[in-house]
């Protein structure tokens, strides 16, 4: 035997038992899953709320506040989409990351989600500013 023998990585042993190798998903991960694929469903549901009266005001002109009502959902929906958001961007920013030959997928949602939370912070703001100075 040879002393550098003793200083082998276990990477011969990963290859001669393929089951060393792969990495069976636990209850953690599986939940990490779950709690990412409900975020995006929520950030998407957020997206929609805001998009489909939009586009109804652009198209029909909204004229008073009794049409701005379609909006209401997603003022309710604020404080969950806007955290559901932050959690999708900072994961497609990770799958971005990555730079698989998929991750050209994620640039149009971290585009949008990115967008929305900006929209997000300049409402909160100006709903500050609106309650500070007409007191």
């Amino acid at each position: 035997m040879t002393p550098h023998s003793r200083c082998q990585t276990n990477e011969s042993d990963s290859n001669v038992n393929p089951d060393l190798s792969k990495k069976t998903p636990g209850p953690t991960a599986v939940l990490l899953r779950l709690g990412l694929a409900i975020s995006y469903f929520v950030s998407l549901v957020y997206v929609l709320l805001i998009l489909l009266p939009s586009v109804y005001c652009l198209r029909q002109g909204c004229r008073g506040p009794a049409e701005l009502d379609a909006f209401m959902p997603a003022f309710g929906l604020t404080p969950f989409g806007a955290i559901a958001t932050a959690f999708s961007l900072h994961n497609a920013i990770q799958h971005i990351r990555k730079r698989q030959s998929w991750s050209w997928v994620f640039w149009p949602l971290a585009i949008i989600f990115a967008t929305v939370l900006l929209g997000v912070i300049a409402f909160i703001v100006w709903l500050i500013y609106e309650t500070a100075s007409h007191r």
